[in-house]
């Protein structure tokens, strides 16, 4: 995984949590064998707050924002692997 991006605000989404998520698996010359990024948005699951409640009780909610996004990705990563490999 090249880079994680997250904020808190989206001009096309709303306020929320976000993250951006881009994974690449190389074979050992470099050859890119699969591809795929993810963008995660917590109005899409229902679980947008403000920003005060993720920052509350030393980043409690953000925290778990952080767990649930980064679990939601992986499901995304490893759904769209699993169909490469059934090809």
């Amino acid at each position: 995984m090249k880079k994680i991006v997250y904020g808190y605000l989206d001009p096309f989404k709303g306020k929320g949590f976000l993250t951006d998520t881009v994974a690449t698996l190389r074979d050992p010359k470099g050859e890119i064998l699969w591809q795929r990024d993810y963008t995660y948005f917590s109005k899409d699951f229902n679980r947008s707050k403000e920003i005060e409640e993720y920052e509350a009780d030393g980043g409690k909610f953000l925290k778990e924002e952080f767990d649930f996004a980064a679990d939601r990705t992986a499901s995304v990563f490893f759904d769209d692997l699993s169909g490469v490999a059934k090809r």
